[in-house]
């Protein structure tokens, strides 16, 4: 399942860099004077924040299932019978916090990208 959301989610991004690189965008264009944003292109942009926000829950959602599996994991291995089955959910439960660390740094990497591209679209809009 992880792997899955990472592979939707980096879709999503490339979807929405890409609809940056239209032709005629020049909201990140290093010349002030450039054409600004066309209605269309704002929208297209508009939509491609709202799905990856859409991700951004999806993301809560498997880091909220995540940190109840590294938590089950961790009741397994203190109820084990055997120091064998306990050392074996003690690594499930490194691996699976080790995961959950990396979807939290995603995570927060993805958002930080989003709210900066969303304070661009905001300038943009108000400079018309």
């Amino acid at each position: 399942m992880h792997s899955l959301l990472a592979g939707r989610g980096r879709a999503a991004l490339l979807t929405l860099a890409l609809s940056l690189a239209l032709p005629g965008s020049a909201l990140f264009a290093a010349d002030p004077g450039a054409a600004a944003l066309q209605d269309s292109e704002r929208a297209v942009l508009e939509a491609r924040v709202r799905e990856v926000r859409e991700l951004l829950t999806t993301l809560d959602e498997l880091q909220n299932h995540l940190a109840g599996l590294a938590e089950t994991t961790l009741n397994h291995a203190d109820a084990a019978p055997t120091l064998d089955e306990r050392r074996r959910y003690e690594r499930l439960y490194t691996e699976t916090s080790a995961r959950l660390g990396e979807l939290q740094a995603t995570r927060a990497g993805i958002e930080g990208q989003l709210n900066l591209l969303e304070t661009q679209l905001e300038t943009a809009a108000g400079e018309r």
